[in-house]
């Protein structure tokens, strides 16, 4: 599963990084609720807004520097209905998520431009012209 990170419960979600014993829950360990869903491997977390269930695709160790990496495809997703766009985007800032740079430091995630799809024939565009965020009443 993949959970976003609101500014509610960011020191749990950090702490999660923790290697903590096989046979210790890091949902014990740092208090964090798990929501288990029909046909998923894995709990979802219950204090995330934006929720997602994959299925593994395909699993690879990289030999280059011992890491491995993961496909999954999405087969559930959960979010705020509001946060949902007209384009079917996701209003990230409307689910409270936030952003990690580095290890450490956690940021609020105000969307600045949305642009339009990169083509060797056209110029940079915006998306839509205008503020890319709606004012929240």
């Amino acid at each position: 599963t993949i959970n976003h990170v609101t500014e509610q419960f960011i020191a749990s979600a950090h702490q999660t990084a923790a290697r903590y014993d096989r046979q210790v829950s890091e949902f014990d360990a740092t208090g964090l609720t798990p929501q288990w869903s029909a046909g998923l491997a894995a709990p979802l977390v219950a204090e995330a807004s934006v929720k997602l269930g994959l299925k593994l695709r395909e699993h690879q160790h990289l030999r280059i520097n011992g890491t491995h990496l993961v496909i999954g495809e999405i087969v559930l997703a959960d979010f705020p209905d509001q946060a949902l766009m007209d384009d079917g985007g996701l209003n990230l800032a409307h689910c409270g998520s936030v952003a990690l740079s580095g290890l450490d430091t956690y940021h609020l995630s105000t969307p600045i431009r949305r642009m339009a799809y990169a083509k060797p024939d056209l110029p940079p565009r915006d998306l839509h012209p205008g503020p890319a965020v709606p004012p929240q009443s």
